[in-house]
């Protein structure tokens, strides 16, 4: 009983330390994005997005693959399609040293 009570507060210091580290990251961005008279939002747009270009072909199938850990025959053009908007997202997130 001790094993898993002392398991659920490890977990809850690990979601309110992430939620603090968003609510950092967020107060910074607004603050940035304040100094250039732009909303955190266009900052982004600016700054990341604008960045971030779309994963290769080959990208999309070393994820899938990875996710997947067999090899497939092929990969459906759906699942192309919703792997490489995934991956593009992943990227456009700040990364996780920054977190």
């Amino acid at each position: 009983m001790e094993g898993q009570l002392e398991h659920l507060r490890q977990q809850e210091f690990e979601i309110e330390s992430k939620a603090l580290d968003e609510l950092v990251l967020q107060k910074l961005l607004d603050a940035d994005a304040k100094k250039k008279g732009i909303t955190g939002d266009k900052l982004l747009e600016m700054e990341v997005d604008a960045n971030v270009t779309d994963p290769t072909p080959g990208e999309v199938e070393a994820y899938y693959l990875a996710q997947e850990g067999t090899h497939l025959p092929g990969i459906p053009k759906e699942v192309k399609t919703k792997l490489k908007e995934r991956s593009s997202k992943r990227k456009s997130e700040p990364p996780e040293e920054l977190i």
